[in-house]
């Protein structure tokens, strides 16, 4: 790893007749306005494939920003039943891809009770559990 880091190089994308999917430059946060448009670019192109192979032998860097979209698109292109293969990725990117797993949120559950009678509820036995203490420590006391 160099001393001081090398120039910015622009996210971008090769694909081969094969459907390999090369990544090219730096797939990091610098490069915000570029790489969402190269992972949808990817995505779009995918979706007209069965199957399909992300080379990341062009790959200069790669952050969290970065992972997260492969992961996205990659997510996004599995669920259409588009086979997605990795290739040539660097260990230390397998990690990264890994610790930022796309992941689709989900809502959390309402119960059926109000909002503020749970807030009341919740007060109201603050309370209780309090004059209890006070009583507790009034009686050591005498």
């Amino acid at each position: 790893m160099p001393l001081y880091p090398t120039a910015f190089r622009s996210p971008d994308v090769t694909v081969s007749e094969d459907r390999r999917f090369t990544l090219l430059g730096d797939w990091t946060l610098i490069g915000q306005d570029k790489l969402e448009a190269k992972a949808q670019f990817i995505v779009d192109r995918g979706m007209q494939e069965s199957a399909l192979t992300l080379d990341f032998s062009g790959l200069t860097r790669l952050d969290t920003a970065g992972a997260w979209l492969i992961n996205r698109l990659r997510h996004q292109l599995t669920e259409s039943g588009v086979n997605v293969q990795l290739e040539k990725v660097q260990p230390e990117y397998i990690t990264l891809l890994d610790k930022v797993a796309y992941r689709t949120s989900q809502a959390p559950s309402l119960s059926g009770k109000s909002l503020i009678f749970e807030l009341l509820a919740d007060l109201g036995e603050s309370s209780v559990i309090g004059l209890k203490e006070f009583y507790s420590g009034v009686g050591l006391l005498g």
